[in-house]
């Protein structure tokens, strides 16, 4: 007798595209999928095969020994995942709301995205292709991304594989094109508290790695989050100023939204004082917001756009799309080798579908509210131990009193099989919450109810 589980996946595989694009994120598939694979994991006969297949703790101890520090955890690997959940190689089941670091923003295996991965590997679609030749999914990626953006944003560079790759990419054009025009300008000025990757010199725009021995921040100014006169100050052409790079909604500082008149007067002096304005929006693009870019919440275009993460929904691809005059680097100076990869932009194409043909995107309203009027409920329940929630979209969160009472929440609702985040940049104090744009309201409701059980056994 076929499994359900394999059964319902053969079901996926043998439906139409317009049938599996339309399935409905509540149709309770994914739920009945967990329950099975639930169920089965911990069954005496399939539980042994499992452990003895999955997870053997001294093999894992003895591979642990071969990775790098940063890269040595003691969660277990995840072995299966499905929507919002993962199941890792313990069999601990996870509802994910924070999407894996905020890359999926249709969750795991969505099966229209599967199904656009498995039509390529079936087709004599090259798999690699060199930067000289490119690819035809690249190519009609590049026309789609444009459609779906201001004409001016009309340069795209997608020979890239991650945020920190566009990122690095947005500040060696914003320089070039000063050099060009014979400006001796070199400073860099970013938010205090922002994120924007670890190359050198991104970690270098993110004050949080100045300290570190090998970063040079002599080029890079930090200013505060909406203050205007620290803006109008810094961003100047007597102060050197070369580009101001912006996240529209600072996730890894705390959830931080910038207002609509700091970003007006953001473009206004980036215009009058020629310097680059950058939106660094590896986090904020794709749904998340309701809109597929940022910056549609404010009305102001950038000079430099810079997307990844939802991009290709968690596939390695990212892209500095830009302005005509900031086209300035020559062959060899912003091409990456897994970058152009036509399965990662087949991936995309097939996102990008999502998003402008499903509801996804309108659902989000609807979702977000929910969860805000839930974070802010906690937050009157217990003022003793949070101050403030707040976010855009689906991108929450929830600040409390001190970095130890987020990490209590945190582990607390880890325990019970909720996997949030923790703010990485400002004090550590913020609990995110990322959910994928398909989560159900029964899921928002509990996560808010495994929160309120970790605040309740503070008290």
């Amino acid at each position: 007798m076929t499994p359900p589980l394999a059964k319902a996946a053969s079901v996926l595989k043998r439906a139409s595209p317009e049938r599996v694009r339309g399935l409905a994120p509540d149709s309770g598939a994914d739920d009945y999928l967990l329950r099975w694979v639930g169920c089965n994991v911990r069954d005496t006969r399939l539980r042994a095969r499992f452990d003895s297949i999955a997870f053997d703790p001294q093999l894992m101890a003895r591979a642990a020994t071969h990775l790098t520090r940063n890269l040595r955890t003691s969660c277990a690997p995840i072995l299966w995942a499905s929507g919002s959940y993962f199941i890792d190689a313990k069999g601990a089941i996870y509802l994910d709301f924070c999407a894996q670091t905020q890359n999926l923003n249709f969750g795991h295996n969505h099966p229209y995205l599967v199904a656009a991965a498995a039509k390529f590997f079936a087709s004599a679609t090259p798999y690699y292709t060199s930067s000289r030749f490119g690819n035809l999914p690249c190519m009609r990626l590049a026309h789609e991304l444009h459609r779906h953006l201001p004409w001016e944003l009309n340069r795209i560079n997608l020979k890239l594989l991650n945020g920190a790759d566009a990122v690095e990419t947005a500040f060696k054009s914003a320089l070039q094109y000063h050099a060009k025009a014979g400006r001796e300008r070199r400073k860099i000025i970013s938010l205090r508290w922002a994120h924007h990757g670890q190359t050198a010199m991104t970690m270098a725009s993110s004050n949080k790695y100045a300290h570190l021995p090998y970063i040079s921040c002599e080029n890079n100014t930090y200013i505060d989050a909406n203050d205007v006169s620290q803006l109008r100050h810094h961003v100047s052409a007597a102060e050197g100023a070369a580009a101001l790079i912006l996240e529209p909604l600072q996730m890894n500082g705390g959830a931080i939204q910038l207002t609509a008149a700091y970003m007006d007067e953001a473009r206004r002096l980036c215009s009058r004082e020629d310097v680059v304005l950058i939106f660094d929006e590896i986090q904020t693009a794709f749904g998340w917001t309701g809109k597929l870019f940022g910056f549609e919440h404010y009305g102001v275009v950038p000079d430099i756009l810079c997307l990844s993460k939802a991009l290709a929904s968690g596939f390695p691809l990212s892209a500095a799309i830009m302005r005509e005059q900031y086209d300035t680097l020559d062959f060899g100076e912003a091409e990456y080798t897994g970058g152009l990869n036509p399965l990662s932009a087949t991936i995309a194409l097939a996102n990008l579908e999502l998003l402008t043909t499903t509801p996804a995107m309108q659902n989000v309203a609807a979702l977000a509210r929910r969860l805000s009027d839930g974070l802010n409920r906690l937050r009157e329940r217990y003022p003793s131990w949070c101050r403030e929630a707040r976010g855009l979209g689906l991108m929450q969160a929830l600040q409390t009193r001190s970095y130890n009472i987020a990490k209590a929440v945190y582990d607390f609702a880890l325990a019970a099989g909720v996997l949030l985040r923790i703010s990485k940049n400002g004090w550590g104090e913020t609990l995110l919450l990322k959910p994928a744009l398909i989560v159900t309201p029964a899921q928002i409701d509990k996560v808010l109810g495994v929160m309120d059980d970790a605040f309740a056994s503070l008290t």
